[in-house]
């Protein structure tokens, strides 16, 4: 059977469609999608993707076909279309689920079917992006400007189809979670983490960036974004402005001092509690979203996460004790030579990149009016955390 035309609009998403791409995945049989119904999760405005719940009607009854499928295309918005191809964003999610989407020790979704226009010149992104990282800070501006420009432009189609979690409870990042629940979501991405300990598979994936790639050019970001993000959320966040004065001098050793100090691993990368769900009747907490999975300290995914999960008023043994119950999973799945100081000290580093990230995105809105309070609400809690940490002996701590 010749490839599918790839979908760039719900509307493409027809029962005929549908039949041939769950066949071609595997997960239909002889049955065909009679009718099909499109509810919008996010609608891409604000995103770089557009999410669709599709509602499945069949001919005739099969007891495996999926009654209702998850279905990610990238946003029609060209500036956020941009950012996707210039992050990766839609190849990597597609490339990790073909690689990577069964045999995992955590739960993700099951992956369907995907389907994208290919292209060679993916495979040297990294090496453009570690030379721009070397030019001098307004050589880079422009870069930026002229990279944006070409991804918005590059018309490669993408489309994947995934399971349903529901009814799992979805994470709300507003909202936060429980200690008991953040300590299933460290406990679980530590069995991926150490699946992947100092594996030498990473390095032959061109599409697990990693996590200090371009410092430089990160920093770029974060520089263009501070004045508009201080104006907004600063002033809501006691110690907020002392946190991104430091960062304004120290990211990009920060950075690299993170990415040094431990071993690589897989990386979620977006690892927030929106991108998460928790079970109702068993079945264990699950993972999605893999559109910015790389590589690097496994410390930062849980720092990415405890930096906007827990209550802002959280006591701070209670991080420290979230901690210590990741390095003992890590541990258990026969992690060795990684000290708990060393941990925790790449703890309190990924906590600083990860106020580093908010802060570069933080001017924008994420479509549906919670994101100012998103990106207000995560500040204070990473903030909190950080109250009592000596910023600058994180820069020249030990290894391992």
């Amino acid at each position: 059977m010749p490839p599918l035309d790839i979908p760039t609009r719900v509307e493409d998403l027809t029962p005929d469609w549908l039949t041939h791409a769950l066949r071609e995945g595997g997960s239909l049989g002889d049955a065909q999608v009679a009718s099909v119904r499109h509810e919008t999760l996010s609608d891409g405005k604000g995103f770089i993707g557009q999410v669709f719940r599709l509602h499945l009607d069949f001919d005739t009854a099969e007891s495996d076909a999926p009654r209702t499928v998850i279905a990610k295309l990238p946003t029609p918005v060209r500036e956020n279309r941009a950012l996707g191809e210039l992050l990766g964003a839609y190849e990597r999610e597609i490339l990790f689920y073909r690689e990577h989407g069964e045999g995992l020790p955590i739960r993700i979704p099951r992956a369907f079917f995907s389907q994208m226009d290919e292209s060679s010149s993916s495979k040297r992104v990294d090496e453009g992006a570690a030379m721009m990282d070397r030019l001098p800070m307004w050589l880079i501006r422009g870069g930026m400007r002229l990279v944006t420009w070409l991804s918005a432009h590059r018309g490669r189609d993408y489309v994947l189809l995934i399971e349903d979690l529901a009814p799992d409870l979805p994470g709300d990042q507003v909202a936060g979670c429980s200690p008991a629940q953040a300590r299933d979501l460290v406990e679980s991405i530590a069995k991926l983490h150490a699946r992947f300990w100092r594996s030498d598979s990473l390095e032959n994936a061109y599409w697990l960036r990693r996590l200090d790639l371009n410092p430089r050019t990160m920093h770029c970001v974060f520089l263009q974004n501070l004045a508009g993000f201080r104006a907004r959320f600063a002033g809501r966040s006691q110690g907020l402005d002392e946190s991104l004065t430091w960062l304004e001098g120290n990211a990009v050793e920060l950075m690299r001092s993170l990415h040094a100090s431990a071993p690589e691993t897989l990386l979620h990368c977006d690892l927030r509690l929106d991108n998460v769900t928790f079970p109702r009747t068993g079945g264990g907490v699950a993972f999605f979203d893999w559109q910015l999975c790389g590589r690097g300290p496994g410390a930062y995914d849980v720092a990415y996460l405890l930096s906007g999960a827990l209550a802002a008023d959280a006591p701070p043994a209670t991080a420290e004790q979230l901690i210590e119950a990741y390095h003992d999973a890590l541990c258990a799945q026969g992690v060795d030579g990684y000290s708990r100081e060393a941990c925790l000290r790449d703890y309190h580093r990924g906590l600083l990149c990860a106020l580093h990230k908010v802060a570069s995105t933080g001017t924008v809105e994420l479509g549906d009016g919670r994101g100012a309070e998103l990106i207000a609400v995560w500040a204070e809690r990473n903030v909190a955390r950080l109250r009592g940490v000596d910023l600058d002996a994180l820069l020249d701590a030990p290894g391992p």
